[in-house]
Protein backbone atom coordinates (compact mmCIF):
# COMPACT_ATOMS: atom_id res chain seq x y z
CA UNK A 1 0.00 0.00 0.00
CA UNK A 2 2.35 2.39 0.81
CA UNK A 3 4.45 1.44 -2.67
CA UNK A 4 0.85 2.32 -4.58
CA UNK A 5 0.92 5.69 -2.56
CA UNK A 6 4.14 6.52 -3.61
CA UNK A 7 3.30 5.78 -7.40
CA UNK A 8 -0.19 7.94 -6.82
CA UNK A 9 0.42 10.53 -4.08
CA UNK A 10 -2.48 12.01 -4.64
CA UNK A 11 -4.90 8.72 -4.12
CA UNK A 12 -7.45 8.50 -0.89
CA UNK A 13 -9.54 5.90 -2.38
CA UNK A 14 -8.13 2.68 -3.48
CA UNK A 15 -10.26 -0.32 -4.94
CA UNK A 16 -8.84 -3.70 -3.62
CA UNK A 17 -9.81 -6.52 -5.27
CA UNK A 18 -9.27 -10.48 -3.31
CA UNK A 19 -10.94 -13.72 -3.58
CA UNK A 20 -13.15 -13.97 -0.37
CA UNK A 21 -13.17 -17.69 -0.47
CA UNK A 22 -9.54 -17.66 -0.04
CA UNK A 23 -8.80 -17.35 4.14
CA UNK A 24 -5.17 -16.25 3.53
CA UNK A 25 -5.70 -13.81 0.45
CA UNK A 26 -8.63 -12.48 3.23
CA UNK A 27 -5.50 -12.38 6.00
CA UNK A 28 -3.90 -10.55 3.34
CA UNK A 29 -6.60 -8.24 2.41
CA UNK A 30 -7.00 -7.16 6.27
CA UNK A 31 -3.17 -6.23 6.64
CA UNK A 32 -3.92 -3.92 2.98
CA UNK A 33 -6.56 -2.45 5.38
CA UNK A 34 -4.40 -1.65 8.43
CA UNK A 35 -1.56 0.03 5.92
CA UNK A 36 -4.64 1.86 4.58
CA UNK A 37 -5.62 2.88 7.62
CA UNK A 38 -1.89 4.25 8.79
CA UNK A 39 -1.49 6.51 5.60
CA UNK A 40 -4.95 8.02 5.35
CA UNK A 41 -6.06 6.15 2.71
CA UNK A 42 -9.99 5.06 2.53
CA UNK A 43 -9.99 1.23 0.66
CA UNK A 44 -13.05 0.41 -1.21
CA UNK A 45 -13.22 -3.55 -1.02
CA UNK A 46 -13.89 -5.12 -3.66
CA UNK A 47 -14.24 -9.03 -2.28
CA UNK A 48 -14.98 -11.57 -5.34
CA UNK A 49 -16.07 -15.52 -5.31
CA UNK A 50 -16.40 -16.41 -8.77
CA UNK A 51 -15.69 -14.96 -12.36
CA UNK A 52 -19.17 -13.27 -12.57
CA UNK A 53 -18.30 -11.23 -9.51
CA UNK A 54 -16.00 -9.02 -11.32
CA UNK A 55 -18.77 -7.48 -13.51
CA UNK A 56 -20.33 -6.09 -10.26
CA UNK A 57 -17.48 -5.54 -9.17
CA UNK A 58 -16.05 -3.07 -11.93
CA UNK A 59 -19.97 -1.56 -12.49
CA UNK A 60 -18.63 -0.30 -8.93
CA UNK A 61 -15.83 0.76 -9.79
CA UNK A 62 -16.70 3.21 -13.04
CA UNK A 63 -19.69 4.37 -10.60
CA UNK A 64 -17.38 4.88 -7.14
CA UNK A 65 -14.06 5.66 -8.89
CA UNK A 66 -11.06 4.41 -7.10
CA UNK A 67 -7.83 6.98 -7.31
CA UNK A 68 -5.87 3.66 -7.83
CA UNK A 69 -6.25 -0.06 -7.73
CA UNK A 70 -5.11 -3.18 -6.03
CA UNK A 71 -5.01 -6.71 -7.00
CA UNK A 72 -4.37 -9.64 -4.18
CA UNK A 73 -3.22 -12.38 -6.50
CA UNK A 74 -4.70 -15.63 -6.21
CA UNK A 75 -5.85 -18.36 -8.77
CA UNK A 76 -9.36 -16.44 -9.27
CA UNK A 77 -7.95 -13.43 -9.84
CA UNK A 78 -4.82 -14.57 -11.89
CA UNK A 79 -7.12 -16.38 -13.78
CA UNK A 80 -9.19 -13.10 -14.41
CA UNK A 81 -6.56 -11.08 -14.94
CA UNK A 82 -6.81 -9.64 -18.57
CA UNK A 83 -10.70 -8.41 -17.89
CA UNK A 84 -9.17 -6.63 -14.84
CA UNK A 85 -6.07 -5.14 -16.70
CA UNK A 86 -8.03 -4.08 -19.31
CA UNK A 87 -10.82 -2.67 -17.37
CA UNK A 88 -8.19 -0.82 -15.23
CA UNK A 89 -6.34 0.40 -18.53
CA UNK A 90 -9.83 1.80 -20.11
CA UNK A 91 -10.84 3.42 -16.86
CA UNK A 92 -7.14 5.01 -16.77
CA UNK A 93 -6.89 3.68 -13.28
CA UNK A 94 -3.80 3.29 -12.02
CA UNK A 95 -3.27 -0.47 -10.48
CA UNK A 96 -0.69 -2.44 -8.27
CA UNK A 97 -0.46 -6.35 -8.48
CA UNK A 98 2.04 -8.83 -6.34
CA UNK A 99 3.83 -10.21 -9.28
CA UNK A 100 6.26 -9.09 -12.09
CA UNK A 101 4.00 -10.76 -15.16
CA UNK A 102 0.75 -8.49 -14.24
CA UNK A 103 3.22 -5.60 -15.63
CA UNK A 104 4.15 -7.25 -18.46
CA UNK A 105 1.00 -8.12 -19.33
CA UNK A 106 -0.21 -4.12 -19.28
CA UNK A 107 -0.49 -3.25 -16.06
CA UNK A 108 1.04 -0.28 -13.99
CA UNK A 109 3.47 -1.49 -11.74
CA UNK A 110 4.09 -4.58 -9.22
CA UNK A 111 6.09 -4.99 -5.62
CA UNK A 112 6.56 -8.64 -5.79
CA UNK A 113 9.46 -11.29 -6.81
CA UNK A 114 9.92 -11.99 -10.18
CA UNK A 115 8.30 -15.79 -9.90
CA UNK A 116 10.94 -16.66 -12.84
CA UNK A 117 13.64 -15.73 -10.39
CA UNK A 118 12.50 -17.74 -7.57
CA UNK A 119 12.21 -20.77 -9.40
CA UNK A 120 15.74 -20.34 -10.97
Amino acid sequence: MELLKEAVPKATRIGVFWNTNDQVMTLRYREIEKAARILHVEVQAHGVREPADFDGAFSTMARQRPDATFLVADALTKVNRKRFIEFAVMQCIPAMYETDFFVREGSLISYGPSIEDSFR
